[in-house]
């Protein structure tokens, strides 16, 4: 075994084979250095490419907002807060009730008025 230098934090450690890293901790770190110098690079490829896959999957993304609205809503019921929902990810029958809930309010505004 032979004593090498850690890539990352400088430490000694003993390693068998080639290894640069002391610990998993490091090797993660290292990782994460090299994804945002690529990244940093390669700014201008990678942003076209996410564009494109978002606008040809544009369906995963609307479904995963409606999820996270919902469990939103969901959380801040239950919480205590009234929350007011919106009609996008409603069913048919959830909407109709929506509706006539916000036609029967705006009754009850006229006939205040008057």
């Amino acid at each position: 075994m032979k004593e090498v230098k850690c890539f990352i934090c400088g430490s000694p450690f003993l390693t068998p084979t080639t290894g640069k890293f002391c610990s998993i901790e490091c090797k993660k770190e290292h990782k994460k250095n090299v994804n945002r110098e690529f990244h940093e690079r390669n700014k201008e490829i990678v942003n076209k490419k996410r564009k494109e896959y978002y606008k040809e999957n544009i369906h995963i993304y609307k479904e995963r907002d409606k999820k996270r609205h919902k469990e939103n809503i969901l959380n801040r019921e239950m919480q205590g807060e009234s929350v007011r929902k919106r009609l996008i990810g409603l069913t048919e029958k959830e909407k109709k009730i929506a509706e006539i809930k916000k036609e029967e309010k705006n009754i009850k505004k006229i006939n205040y008025i008057h």
